[in-house]
């Protein structure tokens, strides 16, 4: 589901584009798949430490300097290696 295909934009990609709009009422449509979501979330383990996101969007590399604290709007892929990341 979270695959691109030739059926439009993944859930993935609509979910986070609600998230970081900024308009809280682009979420309502989301509610019951965010649920869902943080629900099993929270059935993770807990950690503390450094997660370093995979981000990919040119610009936001340069945006946020080492040892900011950063509320990010949105899912992706994270690592604790940041060596993991290419």
């Amino acid at each position: 589901l979270t695959m691109p295909s030739d059926h439009g934009p993944s859930i993935h990609k609509l979910s986070n584009q609600a998230l970081r709009s900024g308009n809280r009422r682009n979420l309502d449509a989301w509610r019951f798949y965010l649920k869902l979501l943080w629900t099993a979330l929270l059935k993770l383990p807990n950690y503390q430490g450094t997660v370093f996101p995979q981000i990919h969007q040119s610009g936001l590399v340069t945006k946020y300097s080492r040892g900011d604290n950063i509320i990010w709007w949105g899912f992706n892929i994270c690592t604790i290696a940041s060596t993991l990341l290419g």
